[in-house]
């Protein structure tokens, strides 16, 4: 008798087990996946009102269009981009940005821009180990030590901040692109470490000792246009340069350094001190070079770069082109403000802008 009671309840009690695990079952699935689901779409929605959203190649990116000034805003904004698994984040031209407090939510950026915002404390990045790709350009950004464990960064835009101190990226062997343009950094030792740099921008900058870019031979593009630097021994052997941009460099006259750079393919010289030509007689890679509102009178020693495109020397003394004569390459010569008396039959075809 007993036996056929615990029978007759054993059925029902299965029964009831077996409807608690599905249910159990359904809700986890509901928990791990419609409702992500669910929330992802519901902050897509969201983040529609405040700017463009776009599904990528590389992740989803966004763009801020209605910029507050209010944090609790941001701290909401970076709740919905971390549901969306934001990997591409813009906040360009958002002067009313200053806190970016909760951002160090999103581990999964890898691309951030603060162009122009009025952001300087950097500290909710620190984190943020996946970022490949930054931009403080134009910010009054000045301490950079959150920065330091970014190892994964390759591109740094920091042109136009109040930096003036490198060496918390001293460590960021991972860097190719650095932009330093108009910023007051004069001390380049933190770059010395950095082998894979491969472009650098230093226009504008208070820079005089180019000694730690000595060892940097992936170099391949340098702007050191408008800064007081005069001795260019130490790029003397950075044979990887394609680009040098001295325009402005008003304490320059003295090339032969750079008769060595054969790779060299850009260079600009304009409103420099240089005169003499000579050290460039060699780089038969040449195929652009601008001496524009320089010393410069004779053009002689780039009689046998042969592969130049494009010469400009409006504002010098130069008033012989005849050592252009043997161009076959030459498409276009600038010589406003100039008082040339010769210009040789072969260059009949040559653009000369006056």
């Amino acid at each position: 008798m007993d036996g056929s009671v615990e029978r007759r309840w054993m059925k029902p009690v299965a029964v009831l087990l077996w409807v608690a695990t599905a249910a159990v079952l359904l809700w986890s699935v509901h928990l791990l996946v419609v409702r992500p689901r669910l929330l992802r779409s519901m902050a897509f929605e969201e983040l529609k009102r405040h700017g463009k959203i776009e599904i990528t190649q590389d992740g989803v990116s966004f763009l801020l269009k209605e910029p507050k000034q209010d944090r609790e805003v941001m701290a909401d904004l970076a709740v919905l981009l971390k549901r969306v698994r934001c990997t591409d984040l813009s906040l360009n031209g958002c002067p009313t940005v200053h806190d970016i407090n909760g951002l160090e939510q999103l581990e999964s950026l890898l691309s951030l821009s603060l162009f122009s915002t009025h952001v300087s404390d950097l500290s909710p990045l620190a984190g943020l180990s996946g970022l490949t790709k930054l931009s403080l350009s134009r910010t009054p950004a000045s301490d950079l030590s959150p920065l330091a464990g970014l190892s994964g960064l390759t591109r740094l835009q920091l042109d136009r901040t109040q930096v003036s101190d490198l060496s918390p990226l001293a460590g960021l062997s991972g860097l190719t692109t650095l932009y330093l343009w108009d910023t007051q950094v004069s001390d380049l030792s933190p770059l010395a470490g950095l082998s894979r740099l491969t472009m650098l921008d230093l226009n504008r900058t208070p820079v005089t000792d180019l000694s730690p870019l000595a060892g940097l031979s992936g170099l391949t593009k340098l702007n050191l246009g408008g800064t007081p630097v005069s001795d260019l021994s130490p790029l003397a052997g950075l044979s990887g340069l394609t680009s040098l941009d001295l325009h402005g460099s008003n304490q320059l006259s003295d090339l032969s350094p750079l008769a060595g750079l054969r790779g060299l393919t850009t260079l600009d010289l304009s409103f420099s001190k240089v005169s003499d030509l000579s050290p460039l007689a060699g780089l038969s890679g040449l195929n652009k070079i601008n001496l524009s509102a320089t010393p410069v009178s004779d053009l002689s020693p780039l009689a046998r770069l042969t592969g130049l495109t494009k010469l400009y020397v409006g504002g010098t003394n130069v008033n012989d082109l005849s050592p252009l004569a043997g161009m076959t390459n030459l498409l276009e010569v600038g010589i406003e403000k100039n008082a040339i008396v010769r210009i040789p039959p072969s260059l009949e075809k040559v653009v000369i802008r006056q």
